[in-house]
């Protein structure tokens, strides 16, 4: 599927069977509250495979979503993101994570965001949740990371294999 500039998909499921083409592409579930599982295809939660995130071509991935929900919410009401399985090399040079919760990992789930064309080297990774975010497996992004924890006492936890730059990082 060859798409315009943007290609924006809210739904309650996903299944990507064929090539997505775009410069950027955004994967978001409908509800808030709803977990998101990045690797794996995973029943009740909005999930994409690493096969499918094979399949899509574009400059950029954004995976989620954010909303400005209140401090009151509770946890049980914001919807987290798990990175479940080793992700990447793909074809887009940034990866964007949202979660209006926590943004995790289980082990040895590690993200790959390096793009080699030539002397040029791109990859950028940026993480943006309403919780914690905590990725401690060893990384590979070529260039930047960028990204927030809200709240009171939410850290972001980091851990990448060759030096790169911070950019924005508050929490």
């Amino acid at each position: 599927v060859k798409a315009g500039s943007t290609t924006n998909v809210t739904t309650d499921s996903l299944a990507i069977n064929a090539t997505l083409e775009s410069f950027s592409v955004t994967l978001a579930p409908r509800s808030s509250d709803t977990d998101i599982n990045v690797g794996l295809d995973t029943p009740g939660v909005f999930s994409i495979s690493t096969s499918e995130l094979d399949l899509i071509d574009a400059d950029q991935l954004t995976v989620g979503r954010s909303d400005s929900l209140p401090t009151s919410t509770p946890a049980e009401e914001r919807g987290d993101l798990v990175v479940s399985a080793p992700i990447g090399p793909f074809s887009f040079d940034r990866l964007v994570l949202r979660a209006n919760g926590n943004v995790t990992q289980t082990e040895g789930s590690t993200i790959t965001v390096r793009r080699v064309e030539g002397d040029d080297i791109s990859g950028s990774l940026s993480v943006f949740a309403g919780g914690r975010i905590n990725l401690p497996e060893l990384y590979d992004v070529a260039v930047s990371v960028s990204g927030e924890a809200s709240g009171t006492r939410n850290d972001f936890v980091f851990n990448n294999r060759t030096p790169l730059k911070l950019q924005n990082v508050s929490g």
